[in-house]
């Protein structure tokens, strides 16, 4: 008997919800104007000072900030938050706020804040997903940032038992030109004087799982999550899976698709065959005297 496709779409409180954020690269798809600013930060609040009005980003704005930790000498040091919020509040002309997971308090660990963007002020950062995990929503809000739908389907993250390391493939729908017109505004790489296309060639593609009972209420009828269970956790994801685009496959008027590949791959790290643990191997790491 076949499923009632209805059924297929409803949510459960362990239903995966799947988004992805998509980072361009300064000096390779922008050029960046970057600015130091000022911040505290008071519970999960974080208030941001600007140096000036010219500089400000308005509400709901997804803004890319990195806190850095600096050593004696001025360097940057390990201690580094690098991610995307959305603008909370404008309070004044030159403050703004944003609203910080428990699992990603700068209190007390770091120096200063850079706001990352473009010298052109065009997004740097796009969040979406694929349009099939909510029923009838327009759009997913999870911790408190946007993901736009836009029709996009992706394969191939299963890892395979010989070392090799995923390429996932990535494909949107271009029946409106949206990539080609995208493609048009990021893809040129200026060397020298010279231009050269670079189809979105390293850009950052970072995948993003959670459950439907840790999304945001504001989600749901009436501000309520109905899957939460009384335990939602905004800051509970799966392991980020996170790629950058290595080729443009195809583009035509229906579909233009893209291969990923990870960050190991860049570097030339095969994941291992086979994984020896003390769990399965007690005798691992020990000296037995014949």
């Amino acid at each position: 008997m076949a499923i009632p496709v209805s059924d297929l779409q409803e949510l459960n409180n362990i239903s995966i919800i799947e988004m992805y954020s998509l980072e361009l690269q300064p000096n390779l798809h922008y050029v960046p104007a970057d600015i130091v600013m000022d911040y505290e930060q008071s519970g999960n609040v974080i208030t941001i000072t600007a140096p000036d009005a010219s500089s400000m980003p308005s509400v709901g704005d997804l803004v890319n900030l990195k806190f850095e930790e600096l050593l004696a000498n001025g360097n940057e040091a390990v201690n580094m938050i690098d991610t995307f919020y959305t603008v909370a509040t404008v309070p004044s002309t030159t403050t703004f706020t944003v609203k910080s997971l428990t699992s990603q308090s700068v209190s007390n660990q770091t120096d200063r804040v850079t706001f990352k963007k473009s010298s052109t002020n065009v997004p740097i950062t796009f969040l979406f997903y694929s349009g099939v995990n909510l029923k009838d929503s327009q759009s997913i809000v999870w911790q408190g940032n946007t993901y736009d739908k836009f029709p996009c389907s992706a394969e191939g993250y299963t890892y395979s038992t010989n070392g090799a390391l995923p390429r996932p493939k990535i494909a949107f729908s271009n029946i409106f030109g949206n990539i080609t017109s995208f493609l048009d505004t990021y893809n040129i790489f200026n060397v020298g004087g010279f231009s050269c296309p670079i189809n979105l060639g390293g850009a950052k593609l970072i995948r993003h799982r959670t459950l439907a009972k840790h999304l945001d209420n504001i989600n749901f009828l009436n501000n309520v999550n109905p899957y939460n269970d009384n335990d939602p956790d905004p800051s509970a994801e799966f392991d980020k899976e996170i790629y950058f685009v290595e080729r443009l496959i195809s583009e035509d008027r229906e579909i233009a698709s893209f291969e990923l590949i990870s960050t190991f791959d860049l570097i030339g790290v095969n994941a291992p065959s086979k994984l020896a643990t003390v769990h399965d191997f007690p005798g691992i790491g020990k000296f037995i005297n014949q």
